[in-house]
């Protein structure tokens, strides 16, 4: 069956009805209700090229989930259509965003963009993904009109340009990470577009958080697998966490890894909460959205770090390193140490006196020298702290004339104090320390997984 979807009734003031005689916009901040720019997506996969020529054709991303339909007519003469994946950043994205090209290509006739879609979307079911473009300001809009495919788990619009297309959920929970190591903690929070979406207008798209607070009535409660966690089981625990605005739970993961079974669903069920089909006239309650999250046995990072001094007279010495780090059980294990030379800029410099001073940096080791590393993993905060030994070798120097008494290097200004202890905050994808000479980055080699409408 083929349903017509139109975004009408996007705004929780407007799709949904409650028991509450509160305006839920009026509860927000008035800025969270602005449609932001971000950043545009870098290739995920593999592009498909494909000539199309004024007899029209279609072209199927290489992950089979987008495809083109270019009708008879709206090509004048052969064209490269190409669909290249890339990760997406539209507010509440699923999946997958596609960059078509040639961008800026207009077509003499619209063009179908169809995307699938696992989820169980049925006449029964109210259908709340939509399909979104990046425009030229970086920022993401809707075209308000599509078409759902529940036989062929489609869905579908129309357009007469290229740029980057996404789907999103209208409704949707998003997790700070949706891999969680053992004995390791993530927040997820339920986030909602906020504007108003009609049949064929184009309009932006912005995110906002769940509201809680007053509206308290919305959200019933958090569930792992179908069942109620509130204490440590098989799967972790869930908790919610009273937070103005928002709607949110600390989920921790379990000692260890469930047997056969490292996924696990995490619902929110809502109450009091109405959804009026925008077609069907149908009305939807009980509502519930689901994620899922991996627990996962052990993490696997990069760190990166990077040193930079300078002196009083402008010099400025750098030096770098990195090494790879496990996470097991809350046991750190590092690996792949890289010490990589360092050097001062500007080499060599001449003084009002004529005189030249020259840095010895050929085979310099760097002042950032790593030797071994210790950690200490503190659980109740998802915190690291990292401890490094290590010897700060100081370049040498010529001059041109008897040195200059207090020439010093900018290592010398700023020594290093071994160990020297880094701290992490393992909730963040990406963990940055920075002191004046120190930018230590820990990067988590793991992907966030799409979310799950369910009912």
């Amino acid at each position: 069956k083929a349903i017509k979807f139109f975004l009408v009734l996007i705004t929780l003031a407007i799709t949904f009805t409650t028991c509450s005689e509160n305006d839920p916009s009026e509860m927000l901040p008035p800025d969270e209700n602005i449609p932001q720019p971000t950043l545009v997506g870098y290739p995920n996969g593999l592009p498909n090229v494909k000539a199309i020529g004024a007899g029209g054709g279609s072209i199927t991303s290489l992950d089979g989930r987008m495809t083109i339909d270019i009708p008879e007519g709206a090509l004048s003469t052969d064209t490269e259509i190409s669909i290249q994946p890339i990760t997406n950043y539209a507010p509440n994205g699923n999946g997958n965003a596609y960059q078509l090209g040639p961008e800026g290509i207009k077509f003499n006739k619209p063009v179908k963009l169809i995307f699938g879609y696992t989820q169980d979307i049925s006449p029964t079911m109210p259908a709340l993904t939509g399909i979104a473009f990046q425009g030229p300001d970086a920022i993401w809009y809707s075209p308000g009109k599509f078409i759902w495919d529940t036989d062929k788990k489609t869905v579908s619009t129309e357009t007469t340009h290229f740029s980057g297309w996404a789907t999103f959920d209208v409704l949707a929970i998003g997790c700070n990470d949706k891999k969680v190591g053992v004995n390791q903690s993530t927040e997820c929070l339920i986030y909602a577009l906020s504007t108003d979406l009609s049949e064929d207008e184009v309009t932006p798209l912005a995110k906002k958080n769940f509201l809680k607070n007053d509206f308290t009535p919305i959200l019933k409660e958090w569930l792992l697998n179908g069942a109620s966690a509130s204490s440590m089981g098989l799967y972790g625990q869930v908790t919610p966490v009273t937070r103005e605005f928002e709607a949110v739970c600390e989920y921790k993961a379990p000692p260890k890894v469930p047997k056969g079974k490292a996924n696990v669903n995490l619902t929110a069920v809502l109450k009091d909460l109405l959804y009026k089909d925008p077609i069907t006239k149908k009305i939807f309650k009980d509502l519930s959205l689901q994620t899922q999250i991996e627990i996962v046995g052990e993490l696997k990072f990069e760190l990166r770090i990077n040193y930079l001094a300078k002196d009083v007279v402008s010099d400025v010495l750098v030096d770098s390193a990195r090494m790879d780090l496990t996470l097991n059980d809350g046991i750190a294990t590092f690996s792949n140490f890289q010490n990589y030379a360092g050097n001062i800029l500007p080499q060599s410099k001449t003084y009002s006196s004529g005189c030249t001073v020259t840095w010895l940096v050929e085979g310099f080791p760097g002042p950032l020298h790593i030797t071994a590393a210790t950690a200490l993993y503190a659980s109740p905060s998802n915190e690291l702290t990292i401890f490094f030994s290590g010897i700060e070798y100081l370049p040498g120097s010529t001059a041109s004339c008897p040195k200059i008494p207090d020439l010093i290097s900018p290592a010398q200004s700023t020594p290093l104090s071994w160990p020297l202890p880094l701290k992490f905050n393992l909730n963040e994808e990406i963990a940055i320390y920075q002191d004046p000479v120190l930018r230590a980055t820990l990067i988590r080699l793991s992907a966030f997984g799409d979310d799950v409408l369910a009912m």
